[in-house]
């Protein structure tokens, strides 16, 4: 007969969930985490996948807690002025075009630009002559 295992104390729970996600974290596969805690624990595989679980739980909330879009923005910004003055003093203005458009594309300035693919939006075998005079003078308008 096999010995139940003691219960543990919600500290000790904290304690072991707060391992795991470091483990997580430090990019621990599932098999090395359930090896550790066999090792460290002497819990079963069912106990540690709870405590994966909540390790994963616990990550997100605090990615959502603390992420803040705009201060990522602003700092992704930054590093991106950085690298185009370093490849505009080298001379690398390929570079420094594409910074810009990193940079264009990350605050959304051509967000607002619509694409039309005809091929994708419409059958050219089915439109009739005075939807293809509308679709085209739609075209014009935009340019």
């Amino acid at each position: 007969m096999s010995k139940r295992p003691q219960d543990i104390t919600s500290v000790e729970r904290l304690s072991r969930v707060q391992q795991v996600k470091e483990l997580l974290i430090k990019g621990a596969s599932r098999g090395q985490i359930l090896q550790y805690c066999a090792e460290n624990h002497e819990t079963s595989d069912r106990v540690v996948d709870d405590y994966i679980q909540d390790a994963k739980i616990e990550i997100k909330e605090n990615f959502a807690k603390s992420f803040d879009l705009e201060y990522f923005k602003a700092n992704f910004i930054e590093r991106l002025e950085d690298l185009y003055r370093e490849n505009m003093d080298i001379d690398d203005f390929r570079e420094c075009r594409n910074i810009i458009k990193d940079m264009r594309d990350l605050i959304g300035v051509d967000a607002d630009k619509k694409t039309i693919n005809i091929n994708e939006n419409y059958n050219s075998k089915e439109l009739t002559p005075e939807e293809i005079k509308r679709i085209s003078k739609e075209l014009e308008d935009e340019c």
